[in-house]
C-alpha cells in the first residue's frame, strides 16, 4: 500500500523539517529545482527552454531549474508572473541567484508566453503548484491558457497548474 498525502500534509512535513533544522526550505527548493532540471534535460537535450514562474515557492523551484540549466549551457528564459520583490523567501533568493547567473527573464503575460513557447523545445510549468485553491485570477488563467495550447511538451513542477492537488478538480485552463 502507498500512502497518499494531501497538500496540507506536504506543507506540514516541509515546515516540520525546516523547523527541526534537518533541511531548510532553501535546500528543499534546490532539490526540487535540480530534479526539474534533470527531467528537462532528459526530455529535451537541446533547444531553448521556457520556464513560466509563479509568485510562490513553486515559482522558486522553476528559478532554481533555470539557473541549473543555464549552468549546463542551455538557452533558458524565465517568464515570471511576479515582480522579484514580491516573491517570498526563499523564492526571491532563487530568482536573484538565477539572474546573477545570467538567466534572462521577463514579466509574463499570455502573449509573451505564447511567443516564447513557440521558440522553445520545452516549457516548464512552475506557476501554481500544490497550494492553489478556488478561482484562478484572469492574468494567471490567460498565461495557463497560452501554455495549454502550445505544441511543445510541458513539464509541471509538482502538479500541472490549474489542478487542485487534493481533488483533481480543474480550476481553470491546465497545461498539457
Amino acid at each position: 500500500m502507498r500512502p497518499v498525502l494531501f497538500s496540507s500534509d506536504l506543507r506540514s512535513i516541509e515546515a516540520r523539517a525546516a523547523a527541526s533544522g534537518s533541511v531548510s526550505l532553501e535546500e528543499l527548493m534546490e532539490r526540487a529545482g535540480s530534479a526539474v532540471a534533470e527531467a528537462v534535460h532528459l526530455r529535451a537535450s537541446d533547444g531553448s527552454i521556457l520556464v513560466v514562474s509563479g509568485s510562490g515557492n513553486n515559482g522558486g523551484d522553476g528559478w532554481v531549474a533555470a539557473r541549473i540549466l543555464r549552468a549546463r549551457g542551455r538557452d533558458v528564459h524565465v517568464a515570471s508572473l511576479a515582480e522579484l520583490q514580491g516573491l517570498p523567501e526563499p523564492a526571491r533568493l532563487a530568482a536573484t541567484r538565477a539572474i546573477e547567473a545570467g538567466v534572462p527573464w521577463s514579466r509574463a503575460d499570455a502573449a509573451l508566453v505564447a511567443d516564447l513557447a513557440r521558440e522553445a523545445a520545452l516549457v516548464v510549468d512552475a506557476v501554481l503548484g500544490i497550494g492553489v485553491r478556488g478561482a484562478i485570477r484572469e492574468e494567471v488563467a490567460s498565461v495557463l491558457q497560452a501554455m495549454a495550447v502550445c505544441e511543445q511538451p510541458v513539464i509541471a513542477v509538482d502538479v500541472p497548474s490549474g489542478v487542485d492537488a487534493d481533488t483533481g478538480v480543474l480550476l481553470g485552463p491546465v497545461p498539457r
